[in-house]
């Protein structure tokens, strides 16, 4: 057992439950709010946070032997031993995602739980999360010491990707970005954005479910269960949207949904990511030639955040002729005079607005 005080969010909880500490007894310590905003449940508390004597999983005896945190850990050269012996006596993602639907819910059936895709679909309507789901309904059906203890969890998890694939459960979101990140290394650009898609389709979807809640609010509840920080990965999303959005008019209009739906949830007003929300919403609009409703969100930004020098810059570069991605939104005169309206908002840009206007052929 690893004591407490050495455990990492990343490690086996040393509970015993067989899940990540931070999706298990780090809870303990912080409100349920978040674990509650997953779904329904009929216990109050996070279901991680229940009491459970849940004996060790492979997952877990796996996590901890490799672990460099664990003092009894086997020497890594047997690795070739343990490992094998794991993935023959229990079950692992793998095994059940070799099976055929038919075979799990038989299985199920076994175990003392008949499902279908029309009742599973409806069990799993409140929730964004496999694990949830099945700890809701599947937590008590065997016993925890059972060789098929992990066998509910890991169906729930197959069934909902065959059955439900338009949810994307939150289990799968940092799959699909680190799936997405090797197709960019490979220059894979058109799969990269399949699966970012996807992964974005996910977290939205659990958000909009939550409309009360601002975004900061959402960001912290949902590292509960997925690893990746939003605005970071937004970030590289971002990129990868703004680069193609000239050659493919579809990514353009993603972005400016994806960056409408975070610039309409974000509550800091003085938020760098905000800011950036807004800008890209703006520059999505130019790159769809909606120059006129680009300029009110530019106006909108500008009212919002009077004091940031990116606004009018960027806002000019949409008029410029060594910017302007379109011919036709040319207006030389109209960039000055937004740079000097940056001036005149931001005198401690001086040096940047004046360069700008140096380089159009204007004074500052």
């Amino acid at each position: 057992m690893v004591s407490a005080h050495a455990v990492g969010r990343n490690d086996p909880c040393p509970c015993g439950s067989g899940k990540k500490y931070k999706k298990c007894c780090i809870d303990k310590a912080k409100s349920p709010d978040a674990a509650r905003a997953m779904g329904t449940s009929s216990d109050s508390r996070s279901p991680a946070a229940r009491p459970s004597a849940r004996r060790p999983s492979a997952t877990q005896i796996l996590s901890a032997a490799e672990s460099k945190r664990a003092p009894n850990a086997p020497h890594p050269k047997l690795r070739h031993v343990y490992r094998p012996l794991l993935d023959l006596f229990l079950w692992t993602p793998g095994k059940l995602e070799a099976m055929t639907t038919e075979a799990i819910v038989e299985k199920m059936a076994d175990l003392g739980a008949t499902v279908d895709e029309d009742q599973f679909r409806q069990m799993a309507q409140p929730f964004h999360s496999s694990y949830l789901l099945s700890e809701e309904f599947w937590r008590d059906l065997i016993s925890d010491e059972h060789e098929d203890a992990d066998f509910p969890y890991l169906a729930a998890s197959v069934l909902w990707d065959r059955w439900l694939p338009d949810r994307v459960r939150l289990e799968r979101i940092d799959d699909l970005i680190s799936q997405g990140r090797e197709a960019l290394e490979s220059d894979l650009r058109g799969r990269a954005f399949r699966l970012w898609a996807e992964a974005w389709r996910g977290w939205r979807d659990w958000m909009e479910a939550q409309p009360e809640r601002v975004l900061s609010e959402l960001n912290d509840a949902v590292q509960e269960w997925v690893d990746e920080r939003l605005e970071s990965w937004v970030e590289e999303f971002d990129e990868l949207l703004e680069s193609g959005s000239l050659r493919n008019p579809r990514w353009a209009e993603y972005r400016l949904e994806m960056m409408q739906f975070l610039y309409g949830r974000s509550d800091d007003p003085h938020d760098f990511e905000t800011i950036s929300y807004g800008l890209a919403c703006a520059d999505s609009l130019f790159a769809l030639r909606r120059a006129v409703d680009g300029d009110a969100m530019y106006a909108a930004l500008a009212e919002r955040f009077a004091h940031d020098e990116m606004i009018y810059y960027s806002w000019a570069n949409q008029y410029s002729h060594d910017y302007t991605l379109h011919p036709e939104n040319v207006d030389d005169e109209r960039a000055r005079s937004l740079l000097r309206r940056g001036l005149e908002a931001c005198p401690d840009e001086r040096d940047l607005f004046a360069g700008r206007l140096n380089a159009l052929g204007g004074s500052s």
